[in-house]
């Protein structure tokens, strides 16, 4: 999928419902968001069943505010980007370790589109590229309230809006599988 693809994806969610505010863009779209104690084995899902017509976003109940932000974005994007896969392999998104190599391609593919939609949808540009003006990298995604990989990954969406940026390749496709900080571990008060 390409950046473009993602950017106005994004644009037009934020168009069609007025707003950035996921809470309004989960109530415009009828998504309803549950959190639940998931163990701390799996972070967030998006479900989709055609049958009963509700989205659901599950977040696990033991992550840190700052974290339910980014996982809530990551998970709206599988609805407006996968929504399709979703509904055809319900928990592919989370648990793909028996599939062939080429469907955990695919997967690792929608799993950073959808990081990139999150990236879009939580940072504006104007507020990105003010933090970074006067902040070095880390300072400016703490002051952005955003992991340092969401921000890395914002910096890769500039060249394609015409802005000179320079991504770190800070941000792997799956950080937020492997990001503990979300359950408040030591790193976790670098994003505070």
């Amino acid at each position: 999928m390409k950046f473009d693809y993602i950017i106005n994806a994004v644009n037009e969610v934020v168009e069609t419902v007025g707003s950035r505010n996921l809470e309004d863009i989960c109530s415009y779209y009828k998504i309803l968001i549950k959190r639940h104690d998931l163990q701390r084995k799996l972070k967030a899902y998006f479900y989709y069943n055609p049958a009963d017509e509700v989205p659901i976003i599950v977040i696990d109940s033991n992550i840190h505010e700052i974290f339910y932000r980014v996982l809530m974005a990551h998970e709206l994007g599988h609805y407006f980007l996968h929504r399709q896969t979703g509904m055809v392999h319900p928990f592919v998104f989370q648990e793909f370790e028996l599939l062939e190599a080429e469907e955990k391609n695919a997967i690792q593919d929608e799993e950073f589109e959808a990081n990139m939609f999150a990236s879009e949808l939580l940072i504006e540009d104007e507020a990105a590229l003010e933090a970074l003006h006067s902040h070095a990298f880390f300072n400016a995604a703490s002051i952005l309230k955003v992991p340092p990989a969401l921000l890395d990954l914002k910096l890769r969406t500039f060249s394609h809006k015409g802005y000179t940026a320079y991504s770190s390749n800070y941000a792997k496709g799956n950080y937020l599988k492997e990001d503990k900080a979300a359950y408040g571990s030591a790193e976790y008060s670098e994003y505070c």
